[in-house]
């Protein structure tokens, strides 16, 4: 009798995670340098957060005209190696670059790198290994995009400080080495190592009811996708979810312009980025045992809390225990947008698509976040405050969580198969 060889699916997730940590603690920096580029190019916060929206519109036409396309092209495990080299010299893009216009070419490139990388490209290659256990895998995966981007934070701050900017790029940079050597001898798909995805009986069962024969490609194909009105209910959640949530990335700036020191808003910043990793591993976990619509109604739940806990600081309460209850919130609500699209996803599509779906709903994602980054600091600067782009913002998702269970009540795959499939 032959010895099959041991399931390697978490070994190969725990390293796509690693390379997802690379990105975040870049991405982590985000906050910290949108007010060192305003006073270096002498713009406003506005304008310095121009280059997010190219970023994310770039993102989102790529993804909408290709980024499925690229990841069956180039495979889930190429793309999560090229968002993640890209993300390393992100920070470079801001502290080197001398114009505007190019950092807003450079976040272009980034956006585009995005579309198919990054999130998108590390959810398609877990996919590959997983059907069961997909939602608490892509938790654990996910999150650490959050303790990445709060290592990123501390590191960028000390680094900085200590050293200068010229360190702190060359130091980011760099962790694209350790992605390259973990793609080049460890990264693998299950085809690779003569392996099946966990979970691949389940696959064949769902598939043989849909009268495909044996095969893990179970659920809808694109096509009847795009015809699906779920579709684009979990595109304008997610966009609404981005419009509101853009507080979160954008916290530090916020803390930073309303007397919070640049040390304690780098502090804060790095216990909003711990809320969204813890986050991320318990949505995995409860999802898996309680269904998608608990985690939708929780995660979004959480953020509009978080939410009014900010407006509640700025506007009559102004204690660490308010502002550290709003941090902690706003990083359980950001989850949403890392988690949403993949758990939901597949609920509602099932595996066919996924990988086409996926680059769409993290680039309305994108959207709404580089569309935020200009809305509510614009809002808030004509306003004075900011009460009313955090009244809109808490607005935006409450109708994102009812778009969100619409979406999975018109599920295709529960009409697929009768009932709401146990995926």
């Amino acid at each position: 009798m032959t010895n099959q060889p041991k399931f390697s699916g978490y070994f190969q997730a725990f390293l796509a995670a690693l390379m997802t940590f690379t990105c975040g603690m870049s991405y982590g920096a985000y906050s910290l340098l949108i007010v060192p580029l305003s006073e270096r190019l002498g713009c406003s916060l506005t304008a310095a957060g121009v280059p997010a929206t190219v970023e994310t519109f770039a993102s989102f036409l790529v993804g909408l005209f290709g980024g499925g396309i690229l990841i069956e092209k180039f495979t889930a495990r190429r793309c999560v190696l090229i968002g993640s080299l890209v993300a390393c010299v992100f920070v470079a893009g801001y502290l080197y670059l001398p114009s505007l216009v190019l950092v807003c070419i450079f976040e272009a490139i980034v956006g585009a790198s995005m579309a198919f990388g990054y999130s998108s490209g590390m959810s398609a290659f877990i996919r590959q290994w997983f059907i069961d256990k997909r939602e608490s895998i892509l938790g654990v995966a996910i999150a650490c995009i959050g303790f990445g981007g709060a290592a990123g934070t501390w590191l960028f701050g000390v680094l900085d400080s200590r050293y200068g900017f010229g360190v702190t790029s060359i130091a980011f940079a760099c962790l694209g080495v350790l992605c390259i050597l973990i793609y080049v001898f460890a990264l693998r798909t299950p085809e690779q190592l003569g392996q099946k995805p966990l979970g691949w009986e389940k696959a064949e069962t769902l598939a043989s009811e849909e009268g495909k024969g044996s095969s893990t490609d179970f659920g809808v194909d694109f096509k009847t996708a795009l015809r699906s009105p779920s579709l684009y209910l979990i595109m304008l959640s997610c966009l609404l979810w981005a419009l509101s949530m853009v507080v979160s990335p954008y916290l530090a700036t916020i803390l930073m312009t309303n007397g919070v020191s640049d040390l304690d808003a780098a502090n804060y910043s790095t216990v909003n980025n711990i809320a969204i990793a813890v986050m991320s591993i318990v949505v995995g976990a409860l999802t898996s045992k309680l269904g998608p619509k608990s985690y939708v109604i929780s995660a979004f739940g959480a953020g509009i809390v978080g939410l009014a806990a900010m407006l509640a600081w700025l506007q009559a309460s102004r204690t660490m225990v308010t502002l550290l209850l709003a941090v902690v919130l706003l990083g359980a609500g950001y989850v949403v947008g890392t988690t949403y699209g993949p758990i939901v996803t597949t609920k509602v599509f099932g595996n066919k698509c996924y990988d086409r779906v996926i680059p769409l709903v993290f680039g309305m994602r994108c959207v709404g976040l580089g569309v935020g980054v200009l809305l509510l600091p614009s809002l808030a600067e004509q306003q004075g405050d900011w009460t009313m782009p955090l009244v809109l913002a808490i607005g935006m998702m409450v109708v994102a969580i009812v778009m969100g269970l619409l979406a999975m009540q018109l599920a295709p795959m529960r009409k697929l198969h009768g009932e709401e499939p146990n995926t």
